[in-house]
């Protein structure tokens, strides 16, 4: 029989998020990872998603900025070239 699953707080999420974001503005790694101590894995796997798609949403605006045609095309081709690095280590 399955667990049940557990329910986000996706107004935690926000809050995390954000306080994570000043945390690191302010260069305090140590209050971020504080932050993160006993939140749940489905909280931590909303927090990825939700700072993935603010990453995505900077890269077209920086793509906008640069006067890419496709912002979103864009922002594809900086994250495979990412990825393509990464995977050579």
């Amino acid at each position: 029989m399955r667990e049940p699953e557990e329910v986000v707080d996706h107004n935690e999420v926000r809050r995390l998020v954000a306080a994570l974001g000043l945390a690191y503005a302010e260069g305090d790694l140590d209050r971020g990872a504080d932050l993160l101590k006993g939140v749940s894995p489905q909280t931590a796997g909303a927090i990825v998603l939700a700072l993935t798609g603010a990453w995505v949403g900077a890269l077209d605006l920086a793509g906008e900025a640069a006067g890419s045609p496709d912002p979103r095309a864009y922002s594809k081709q900086l994250l495979y070239g990412a990825a393509l690095e990464a995977a050579a280590g």
